[in-house]
Protein backbone atom coordinates (compact mmCIF):
# COMPACT_ATOMS: atom_id res chain seq x y z
CA UNK A 1 0.00 0.00 0.00
CA UNK A 2 2.76 2.33 0.66
CA UNK A 3 4.41 1.88 -2.58
CA UNK A 4 0.84 2.41 -4.45
CA UNK A 5 0.66 5.78 -2.59
CA UNK A 6 4.24 7.21 -3.31
CA UNK A 7 3.74 6.16 -6.74
CA UNK A 8 0.16 7.59 -7.26
CA UNK A 9 1.52 11.07 -5.00
CA UNK A 10 4.44 11.11 -7.20
CA UNK A 11 1.88 11.06 -10.40
CA UNK A 12 -0.50 13.72 -9.35
CA UNK A 13 2.56 15.71 -8.40
CA UNK A 14 4.21 15.42 -12.16
CA UNK A 15 0.47 15.97 -13.29
CA UNK A 16 0.28 19.08 -11.57
CA UNK A 17 3.56 20.20 -12.17
CA UNK A 18 3.10 19.90 -15.70
CA UNK A 19 -0.32 21.37 -15.74
CA UNK A 20 0.51 24.59 -13.99
CA UNK A 21 3.33 25.20 -16.35
CA UNK A 22 0.94 25.13 -19.20
CA UNK A 23 -2.37 25.99 -18.05
CA UNK A 24 -2.04 28.24 -14.89
CA UNK A 25 -4.06 27.71 -11.21
CA UNK A 26 -7.31 28.07 -13.21
CA UNK A 27 -7.02 24.40 -14.78
CA UNK A 28 -7.17 23.33 -11.24
CA UNK A 29 -10.81 24.70 -10.70
CA UNK A 30 -12.12 21.74 -12.67
CA UNK A 31 -14.17 19.14 -10.47
CA UNK A 32 -12.21 16.39 -12.17
CA UNK A 33 -8.55 18.10 -11.12
CA UNK A 34 -9.59 18.97 -7.77
CA UNK A 35 -10.35 14.95 -6.91
CA UNK A 36 -7.65 13.98 -8.84
CA UNK A 37 -5.54 16.33 -6.19
CA UNK A 38 -7.87 15.44 -3.23
CA UNK A 39 -7.41 11.81 -3.76
CA UNK A 40 -4.03 12.30 -2.30
CA UNK A 41 -5.02 13.06 1.35
CA UNK A 42 -7.72 10.99 1.12
CA UNK A 43 -5.35 8.29 0.67
CA UNK A 44 -2.74 8.52 2.70
CA UNK A 45 -5.14 9.51 5.43
CA UNK A 46 -7.18 6.16 4.62
CA UNK A 47 -10.13 9.00 4.59
CA UNK A 48 -12.95 6.43 3.26
CA UNK A 49 -15.55 10.11 4.00
CA UNK A 50 -12.93 12.28 1.79
CA UNK A 51 -12.92 9.78 -1.12
CA UNK A 52 -16.20 9.15 -0.89
CA UNK A 53 -16.93 12.96 -0.98
CA UNK A 54 -14.06 13.24 -4.16
CA UNK A 55 -15.89 10.55 -6.14
CA UNK A 56 -19.76 11.56 -5.93
CA UNK A 57 -18.37 15.28 -6.91
CA UNK A 58 -17.15 13.97 -10.06
CA UNK A 59 -19.42 11.26 -10.58
CA UNK A 60 -21.68 13.20 -13.22
CA UNK A 61 -18.88 15.10 -14.68
CA UNK A 62 -16.95 12.51 -15.46
CA UNK A 63 -19.75 10.64 -17.12
CA UNK A 64 -20.33 13.31 -19.13
CA UNK A 65 -16.74 13.56 -19.62
CA UNK A 66 -15.97 10.00 -20.92
CA UNK A 67 -19.22 10.04 -23.85
CA UNK A 68 -18.16 13.23 -25.02
CA UNK A 69 -14.66 11.63 -25.41
CA UNK A 70 -15.42 8.29 -26.95
CA UNK A 71 -18.29 10.45 -28.99
CA UNK A 72 -15.43 11.94 -30.26
CA UNK A 73 -13.23 9.01 -31.01
CA UNK A 74 -16.12 6.92 -32.40
CA UNK A 75 -18.55 9.32 -34.18
CA UNK A 76 -16.51 12.54 -34.80
CA UNK A 77 -19.70 13.97 -32.95
CA UNK A 78 -19.25 16.91 -30.12
CA UNK A 79 -21.59 16.03 -27.05
CA UNK A 80 -20.83 18.18 -24.63
CA UNK A 81 -17.58 20.09 -25.26
CA UNK A 82 -16.08 19.09 -22.35
CA UNK A 83 -13.02 17.43 -24.28
CA UNK A 84 -12.59 20.24 -26.74
CA UNK A 85 -9.26 20.39 -25.63
CA UNK A 86 -8.10 16.95 -26.12
CA UNK A 87 -8.47 17.80 -29.47
CA UNK A 88 -7.10 20.88 -30.39
CA UNK A 89 -3.51 20.12 -32.23
CA UNK A 90 -1.69 23.24 -31.21
CA UNK A 91 -1.75 21.61 -27.24
CA UNK A 92 1.03 18.84 -26.95
CA UNK A 93 0.11 15.53 -26.98
CA UNK A 94 1.95 14.88 -24.11
CA UNK A 95 -0.67 17.38 -22.22
CA UNK A 96 -3.54 16.06 -24.04
CA UNK A 97 -2.52 12.27 -22.82
CA UNK A 98 -2.33 13.70 -19.12
CA UNK A 99 -6.40 13.85 -19.45
CA UNK A 100 -6.96 10.39 -20.00
CA UNK A 101 -6.56 9.87 -16.45
CA UNK A 102 -10.63 10.26 -16.83
CA UNK A 103 -10.92 7.01 -18.44
CA UNK A 104 -8.48 5.40 -16.55
CA UNK A 105 -10.22 5.43 -13.66
CA UNK A 106 -8.81 6.18 -10.22
CA UNK A 107 -8.64 3.67 -7.49
CA UNK A 108 -12.38 2.98 -5.87
CA UNK A 109 -12.26 2.90 -2.38
CA UNK A 110 -15.34 0.72 -0.88
CA UNK A 111 -16.45 1.00 2.75
CA UNK A 112 -19.63 -0.70 3.35
CA UNK A 113 -18.77 -2.37 6.14
CA UNK A 114 -21.93 -3.23 8.42
CA UNK A 115 -23.46 -0.60 6.90
CA UNK A 116 -27.50 -0.16 7.89
CA UNK A 117 -28.17 -0.85 4.15
CA UNK A 118 -26.98 -4.75 4.66
CA UNK A 119 -28.93 -4.98 7.56
CA UNK A 120 -32.35 -3.62 5.88
CA UNK A 121 -31.41 -6.22 3.11
CA UNK A 122 -30.65 -9.36 5.29
CA UNK A 123 -32.76 -8.48 8.12
CA UNK A 124 -30.11 -8.39 10.37
CA UNK A 125 -30.62 -5.82 13.21
CA UNK A 126 -27.08 -5.86 15.06
CA UNK A 127 -24.06 -4.01 12.92
CA UNK A 128 -21.71 -6.68 14.48
CA UNK A 129 -23.77 -9.09 13.37
CA UNK A 130 -23.52 -7.82 9.68
CA UNK A 131 -20.22 -9.43 8.56
CA UNK A 132 -21.04 -11.99 5.93
CA UNK A 133 -23.23 -9.21 4.79
CA UNK A 134 -20.40 -6.92 4.41
CA UNK A 135 -17.99 -9.23 3.13
CA UNK A 136 -20.60 -10.04 0.24
CA UNK A 137 -20.95 -6.79 -0.91
CA UNK A 138 -17.15 -6.00 -0.63
CA UNK A 139 -16.38 -9.05 -2.75
CA UNK A 140 -18.84 -8.31 -5.22
CA UNK A 141 -17.27 -4.67 -5.03
CA UNK A 142 -13.82 -6.16 -5.84
CA UNK A 143 -15.09 -7.99 -8.65
CA UNK A 144 -16.57 -4.83 -10.66
CA UNK A 145 -13.27 -2.58 -9.78
CA UNK A 146 -12.98 -1.64 -6.38
CA UNK A 147 -9.53 -1.55 -5.57
CA UNK A 148 -9.31 -0.70 -1.83
CA UNK A 149 -11.94 -1.84 0.71
CA UNK A 150 -12.24 -0.76 4.75
CA UNK A 151 -13.60 -2.51 6.74
CA UNK A 152 -14.20 -3.24 10.29
CA UNK A 153 -13.24 -6.62 10.84
CA UNK A 154 -9.66 -7.17 9.00
CA UNK A 155 -9.04 -10.70 9.52
CA UNK A 156 -12.48 -11.76 7.68
CA UNK A 157 -11.71 -9.90 5.21
CA UNK A 158 -8.05 -10.87 4.43
CA UNK A 159 -9.24 -14.32 4.13
CA UNK A 160 -12.19 -13.51 2.29
CA UNK A 161 -10.19 -11.73 -0.16
CA UNK A 162 -7.19 -14.41 -0.51
CA UNK A 163 -9.36 -17.34 -1.32
CA UNK A 164 -11.52 -15.02 -3.65
CA UNK A 165 -8.31 -14.41 -5.36
CA UNK A 166 -7.85 -18.14 -5.59
CA UNK A 167 -10.83 -18.92 -7.03
CA UNK A 168 -11.24 -16.15 -9.50
CA UNK A 169 -8.79 -16.95 -11.85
Amino acid sequence: MLTFKIAYTAFVLLVVAIWWRHYSWRNFLWFSDIAFIGAVPALWLQSSALASVLAVAVLVPEILWNVDFVARLALRRRITGLTDYMFEPERPRLLRGLSLFHGLGVPILLGASRKRFIGVLTGVERPEDRVAGTLAVHLAGVQHGARLVRAHDVAAHRQALAMWHHVAR
